[in-house]
């Protein structure tokens, strides 16, 4: 359950922003992606909370759970400003792309950077000699994804060639200018994709199609944008690609199949939110509209 819970989890972090995906979708789509950047906070909080709410609910129904004293507001103060410098990460990515400073790759390594001098000078939790065997665990799990993007890279250099994305649009000619059907129709053609292939070629290869039949739905590109995000994050946990599964389940050393039969509740909680975002547009689009 650990596993499937961090498994569940980790999937929140595309979804709310920085997000690569979106950073994606917009440079390939012509998206603005910091309208893509907020439409995606309100998903990821629904996300974020309905995972939190299955993971009380089974601890109340497992004595196995201890349960540990709750936190005063001096301990919570007290933990916030000893981490305070860690948490600037994420802001320095989000403030440098929006601010136009530097690109999405740029804002990686200026994060990792960031994050070296944290851990060697101010909190000096790894030292110059730890720092070999780090680089050591963090190569042979980064081989393991990176793995499944080339199988999943070569499957999506198959469909481009089959011409697979433009089959698809001519098999979807009946449903054109139907905005819930064309809704539907994209978001099962993700979660398939998402099933077999990574996140990334999948957006680039069939963003063509998707935006042709949004542009015929008079679906915003921003909804389109993020509701294609998430989808593709629920892929992120089905086999046989899921990677955060595969890393999870890798982690704990606990086979595959076991994993996957504690996350039938999350399996559940994800497709209720991608349905509630294809009938709910403003779900997405309340945050851009507004700071518009």
């Amino acid at each position: 359950m650990a596993a499937a819970i961090n498994a569940s989890a980790a999937t929140i972090g595309p979804i709310i922003p920085p997000s690569i995906m979106m950073v994606v979708y917009g440079a390939y789509g012509s998206v603005s992606i910091a309208s893509l950047f907020m439409g995606g906070i309100i998903p990821g909080v629904i996300v974020g909370l309905t995972i939190m709410s299955i993971t009380y609910v089974w601890a109340k129904h497992h004595d196995c759970v201890e349960v540990q004293p709750k936190s005063t507001l001096r301990e919570i103060w007290s933990a916030t400003k000893s981490a305070f410098t860690a948490l600037l990460v994420p802001f320095i990515i989000i403030a440098g792309i929006l601010s136009g400073k530097f690109t999405a790759t740029e804002s990686g390594m200026v994060a990792v950077v960031y994050s070296l001098f944290l851990v060697l000078v101010v909190y000096r939790s790894c030292t110059l000699k730890q720092m070999g065997e780090v680089l050591k665990t963090s190569l042979v799990e980064s081989a393991k994804p990176l793995l499944c993007i080339g199988g999943a890279g070569a499957f999506g250099y198959m469909m481009a060639y089959l011409r697979i994305p433009q089959l698809l649009l001519e098999a979807a000619g009946p449903i054109a200018g139907n905005k819930l059907a064309t809704l539907c129709f994209i978001t099962v053609l993700y979660i398939i994709l998402g099933t077999f292939m990574d996140a990334i070629p999948a957006i680039i290869i069939f963003l063509p199609l998707v935006q042709e039949m949004a542009a015929a739905a008079s679906i915003s590109g921003v909804h389109m944008g993020v509701l294609v995000t998430v989808v593709l994050c629920f892929g992120l946990l089905t086999p046989p690609y899921g990677m955060t599964l595969l890393l999870s389940s890798g982690i704990a050393g606990i086979p595959t199949i076991k994993v996957i039969k504690e996350l039938k509740w999350f399996y559940i909680v994800y497709l209720s939110v991608i349905v509630c975002l294809i009938l709910f547009p403003d779900l997405i689009l309340f945050l851009p509209e507004l700071l518009a």
